[in-house]
């Protein structure tokens, strides 16, 4: 099953981005958690496929993995754990 499978209630073919935009809907479950959810599945499943490519005006750019941003999201929260936040918490970054 495909990530998006679990998550959306149909997908379908939409005829334009402003139909995907007006129409498309997610029906997460309560417990949902978009690093676990998402990103941990991903990770496990392709490691090595970019994720994310970060770029700045002066060209520079740099390429991370979804086994990268892993990693750095497992060193945030166990950063914030050691500060003393918890599970609900509220956090600003």
């Amino acid at each position: 099953m495909a990530l998006y499978e679990r998550y959306c209630s149909s997908f379908e073919e939409f005829s334009s981005y402003e139909d995907f935009k007006n129409n498309f809907r997610m029906h997460p479950t309560p417990d949902f958690n978009f690093a676990y959810d998402c990103m941990d599945v991903l990770a496990q499943e392709k490691p090595d496929k970019l994720a994310m490519r970060w770029t700045n005006v002066a060209g520079e750019k740099k390429d991370f993995t979804f086994g990268q941003l892993k990693y750095y999201s497992d060193k945030t929260a166990n950063f914030l754990a050691q500060a003393g936040i918890k599970k609900g918490d509220a956090v600003m970054l």
